[in-house]
């Protein structure tokens, strides 16, 4: 595969819609479509235990797909924003709660055939609850807790649309023996 030039085809404040002219290892001209963001900014996923053994979680309206879908606290950096930071206040934002640990879990892109996006998911212990959550005027969130003990039962209920990203933390919670 070999890169000959970008186009950026559509652009609005958060991202922008690129044609990425390719070469193929059979020498065939293509366009491939993806989108980046505006700002080059990581995200943060935060997977967070209550000190009572309970996984808290999100139900978020999400334009794109235009229903609710269960998700981990998530939110991209501000400015000279350290990680953990960014973790921290988008967990104590869209939930309300503080915790007592913050810890990297791991960092990759999300969906790297169609976006450039990079993400972290950290796992937050001791989770505790200091006051009425503060959503932007997009954000819809219900914030649901969640038993460690009843996760697989829980996710498995239809018509629960549940993210990815949830997944990708379970293997971490299980090597820990939290569930």
């Amino acid at each position: 595969m070999r890169i000959i030039d970008d186009t950026i085809v559509g652009e609005g404040p958060y991202r922008k819609h690129i044609h990425r002219r390719v070469i193929d290892r059979k020498g065939r001209e293509y366009i491939w479509e993806f989108t980046t963001g505006a700002v080059e900014r990581e995200g943060v996923v935060v997977a967070p235990i209550t000190i009572e053994g309970e996984l808290i979680f999100e139900k978020i309206f999400r334009v794109p797909i235009g229903e609710t879908i269960l998700e981990f606290p998530a939110g991209i950096q501000n400015a000279g924003e350290e990680p953990a930071e960014t973790a921290r206040r988008e967990l104590l934002e869209e939930t309300g709660y503080t915790v007592a640990t913050m810890e990297l879990l791991l960092s990759g892109p999300i969906d790297a055939g169609t976006i450039t996006d990079n993400r972290m998911l950290f796992l937050a212990t001791g989770a505790k609850k200091i006051k009425e959550p503060h959503n932007e005027s997009t954000e819809e969130i219900v914030v649901m807790r969640v038993p460690l003990k009843d996760l697989w039962e829980f996710l498995a209920q239809p018509p629960l649309r549940v993210d990815f990203k949830i997944f990708a933390a379970l293997p971490f919670l299980m090597k820990r023996g939290l569930m």
